[in-house]
């Protein structure tokens, strides 16, 4: 053997293969990840699906888009024209489908300039003539641009925002909802878009007490259905439960068979006096006997004086309960109570009042409920439990106690300087955007203006159907627009004269991305069909070249008086 020539040891040599049984076995055992390992594989999960739905929204919208640019090119008359066999044959614009790129700020149609599909007749200038930008940036909503292709041809540019800072005028729930961040937790709510075209959202954990505060039709309940509707989807009873308080009785009705909305005993002092045995157990606080086997139950929804201050007493109740559970177990927070007791968590408990002026000026409990409002937000956060509280009248019912408990506002348009000091401290919201939905949002250092989503009653109801079926709601991929059928009906009859034109129907709800393709859909769906609207039944009559399509009434009424009966709308099979 050479000097050199020095043999490898048996520990350096190539480690021996695993058998075909060793390696079965190794699939088949469970892999052992720690809670941080889990909880970080969960997050990239969350994420990379948010970014398959964010691509599949967008790419629907490049397909929509793309379908009505050509549509309206070929209204303009700015088509493809080709000669076969002696006859012009006219063809729309294309566009490279698999060439489509988008992102969240705009969505970009390559042209289809292949050799044999140039535009014969029509210039590629003509295409991206400025008064025909213009056309198609008014018919979608949406700013269209013609940018330059590095192969000599041309793309055209949707921006996917709109308005000062790139806030939207209109945030579809559902498209909110399907690219939920994936961090967010299952306490998270949506607030809206933001500048930038920003989505928004906070959790409960981080929001313990707030304030909702705007003029009627400003958006303020619908916020207030968007927050209740997303937490309910996400969050089972066993995790979260609302007490509810609306005098109006029909606003937060839609929750009221949910198991969400908590359940108590208001013990009776008289009665439980007679039946104890030993020592008073009246809490210094409430100073109230604690509830026996035997006392009524009642459900967390008040739509009237007693009601509203039993469901107060409640809530303080229970926030001293979870004191002393807290106390005795050397716990200071919800979070460690459940890590600890995880077969029997406490569910976060939130007050939540429709309207806190009617509660806070009423003789009989105002008084009370207003000094039951402020130790709950005062101390309620450790224990899990917070409020939120609408109000159309700040300057009036939201004093300097009040203001100071609420860590959180959501201020929609006000009516004068006053009532917008009162909320925020300054002036920003009066004279807000006129749009509905747009609201100044503070939380800590945070004074920013957004969008909310909005939602309609028949995407509560479906929510709120699904969640009693013991099904999981998911988000569908945004069709474009979230106008529903109800309310063109509506808006024809009461708006419109019955009028449902192609040009002035897409117009009306054009800011919710609502096309003339869309009112074209809908058109020829309805044609011949009954409907219901505001309780009389409406023939859809067919348009034609001079006239548009019109809703007839089938039996008019002796009385044409102006009707205040609230709206609804049941469509009928033809």
């Amino acid at each position: 053997m050479a000097a050199d020539a020095i043999p490898l040891p048996p520990a350096a040599a190539e480690p021996r293969r695993p058998g075909l049984l060793a390696r079965l076995l190794a699939r088949l055992r469970p892999v052992r990840l720690t809670k941080e390992e889990r909880r970080e594989l969960a997050a990239k999960k969350a994420e990379a699906e948010t970014r398959r739905r964010l691509g599949a929204l967008l790419h629907a919208e490049c397909v929509e888009v793309a379908l009505l640019i050509s549509e309206l090119l070929a209204r303009r008359g700015v088509c493809y024209r080709t000669s076969q066999r002696g006859k012009e044959i006219i063809k729309k614009v294309r566009f490279f489908k698999p060439g489509y790129f988008y992102n969240e700020e705009a969505l970009y149609l390559p042209v289809d300039l292949r050799p044999r599909h140039r535009p014969f007749g029509v210039g590629i200038g003509q295409l991206k003539d400025p008064e025909i930008l213009d056309d198609l940036s008014v018919s979608i909503g949406r700013k269209v641009e013609a940018v330059q292709d590095v192969e000599g041809g041309f793309v055209y540019r949707v921006w996917r925002q709109e308005g000062v800072g790139g806030i939207p005028r209109h945030v579809i729930y559902d498209e909110m909802l399907a690219l939920r961040p994936a961090t967010i937790g299952p306490y998270g709510f949506p607030l809206g878009i933001g500048e930038g075209g920003k989505r928004h959202w906070k959790s409960l954990q981080q929001v313990q007490s707030l304030l909702i505060a705007g003029t009627t039709g400003s958006g303020k309940s619908n916020e207030l259905h968007a927050i209740l509707t997303t937490l309910i989807a996400s969050c089972s009873e066993r995790e979260l439960q609302f007490a509810l308080v609306d005098w109006k009785r029909v606003e937060l009705s839609f929750y009221r068979q949910l198991k969400h909305v908590a359940r108590f005993k208001a013990p009776s002092a008289t009665l439980n006096a007679k039946k104890k045995k030993g020592p008073a157990a009246a809490t210094a606080e409430s100073g109230e006997a604690p509830a026996l086997e035997d006392d009524p139950e009642y459900q967390a929804f008040a739509t009237e004086a007693s009601d509203t201050r039993r469901v107060f007493d409640f809530m303080v109740r229970e926030m001293d309960r979870r004191m002393t559970l807290f106390e005795a177990g050397g716990v200071n927070a919800i979070a460690e109570y459940n890590n600890r007791h995880r077969a029997n968590p406490l569910p976060y408990l939130y007050l939540v009042v429709e309207e806190w002026a009617q509660v806070a000026l009423d003789g009989q409990v105002g008084k009370h409920c207003t000094e039951q409002l402020i130790r709950l937000a005062s101390l309620g956060r450790a224990m899990g439990i917070g409020i939120i509280i609408c109000t159309q009248y700040p300057s009036r019912v939201i004093d300097m106690r009040i203001r100071a408990v609420l860590n959180a506002v959501m201020s929609f348009n006000l009516p004068n300087l006053n009532a917008s000091v009162a909320t925020l401290g300054n002036k920003d919201a009066f004279r807000l955007s006129a749009f509905p939905g747009r609201f100044i949002w503070q939380f800590g250092p945070e004074n920013l203006q957004i969008q909310a989503p909005r939602i309609t009653p028949e995407k509560i109801r479906e929510v709120v159907a699904t969640i009693m079926g013991g099904k999981a709601y998911q988000a569908p991929i945004s069709t474009g627009h979230d106008v529903t059928d109800t309310e063109i009906l509506e808006w024809a009859v009461d708006k419109n004269d019955g009028v449902m034109g192609i040009e002035r129907l897409a117009a009306e709800f054009a800011p919710r991305g609502f096309t003339p393709h869309h009112a074209r859909r809908f058109a020829e769906r309805m044609y011949g069909k009954t409907v219901t609207v505001f309780d009389q039944e409406y023939l859809v009559r067919r348009g034609g070249p001079n006239y548009p399509t019109r809703l007839v009434l089938k039996d008019p009424p002796s009385d044409t008086g102006h009707r205040n009966e609230p709206p609804s709308v049941v469509q009928s099979s033809p």
